[in-house]
């Protein structure tokens, strides 16, 4: 192989030197090869984590790449490491324990070997590192033009481990329920696995409408926008990530710290008026306490109006366990930027009170 690509990912993390000797063994092995770094942030022994960084990395390189990977919370024992040719003619490496399902799903595998031989090994074989002296010298001999098929015996494709993924649907409100599958560490977005096309059959016919999220058992408006200048600082909105799925994102902020979500929670979003998610959102034992609780903080019922009660509901923004553990925080600021909303209330606090002071 002339001048091989390796695209290598792990979970060592760059704070120290393991993933340079890694480099520095398939150097001494391949000592034409390229190498280029997906990522070594992922979340250490989270497979699944690494599954996803790894789902558009066989579209995004050339047919000539070897894809480098391991996440190997069960180095040293018996899960083994494999070698698999995809459809584009790509050589995977992993650890056989779910991490290339996502991958394999992208662009889908023609035949894989099981790595046994230790002549693609670096020995003597550290148990603890099985990523480093398995994982990574096999790609490495690869890269230096050894066949897959010196590496081990030949197993069926369909013995790969391949873990369950989460696929969003829609229920019985024609309302979308698909779940957070990424957090953007760096900026705070919010990656979920809901296409676009799933909404609207398109990214244009979402422009300029307003979505309706629930998660956390709280419902929140959020615009639609092509990118983040299209709202004010600190002002959330829904857009199309680069690879055609819904994401959440706060303009130069973190909609992670700001909604208090994580990976894996599950979310609902209407493009109908607000009473369809609130009917959902009203019927969570949480969201329950927390309607109760903004009644009895804001006062509203004290306003005379169910309407303008409803209004103040709407935008008061709760947030779990803020400043400390189970304190819901309830910020009024969203009522004060609603300028009428903000009058309506002013008028009837007037109202209500006028008979108390002189």
């Amino acid at each position: 192989m002339i001048n091989p690509i390796i695209a290598y990912m792990s979970d060592v993390g760059s704070h120290d030197e393991a993933h340079a000797l890694c480099k520095g063994l398939m150097h001494t092995i391949a000592p034409g090869a390229t190498i280029v770094d997906i990522t070594h942030q992922v979340t250490p022994f989270d497979v699944r984590e690494g599954g996803l960084f790894l789902e558009d990395v066989p579209e995004s390189f050339p047919a000539s790449t070897i894809i480098c990977a391991y996440v190997y919370p069960e180095t040293g024992t018996s899960t083994r490491t494999v070698v698999v040719r995809n459809e584009k003619g790509q050589l995977l490496v992993a650890p056989n324990n779910g991490l290339l399902t996502r991958a394999l799903r992208a662009v889908p595998a023609v035949e894989a070997y099981e790595v046994t031989s230790p002549d693609v090994m670096n020995q003597p074989v550290t148990p603890t590192w099985y990523g480093k002296d398995i994982v990574v010298a096999c790609a490495a001999h690869l890269a230096a033009g050894v066949a897959p098929s010196a590496v081990g015996p030949k197993i069926d494709a369909e013995d790969l481990v391949r873990l369950p993924y989460a696929v969003a649907t829609h229920n019985d409100n024609g309302d979308v329920q698909g779940e957070i599958v990424r957090m953007d560490k760096n900026f705070g977005n919010v990656w979920t696995n809901i296409p676009v096309s799933m909404v609207t059959g398109g990214n244009g016919g979402l422009t300029g409408k307003t979505v309706w999220l629930l998660v956390n058992d709280i419902a929140v408006e959020i615009p639609y926008c092509t990118t983040f200048g299209e709202v004010l600082i600190g002002e959330p909105l829904v857009y199309m990530n680069s690879r055609g799925k819904l994401a959440f994102g706060l303009n130069q902020g973190s909609f992670v710290e700001k909604f208090a979500v994580k990976t894996g929670a599950k979310l609902t979003l209407s493009l109908s008026n607000p009473g369809t998610c609130f009917s959902h959102y009203e019927r969570g034992p949480l969201a329950k306490s927390v309607q109760q609780k903004r009644y009895d903080v804001g006062g509203a019922q004290a306003l005379g109006s169910e309407s303008l009660a409803a209004g103040i509901l709407a935008e008061v923004r709760v947030v779990p366990d803020f400043p400390k553990a189970g304190v819901l925080f309830q910020d009024l600021n969203p009522v004060y930027a609603q300028p009428k909303l903000f009058g309506e209330v002013a008028d009837a606090v007037a109202t209500a009170y006028a008979d108390e002071f002189d």
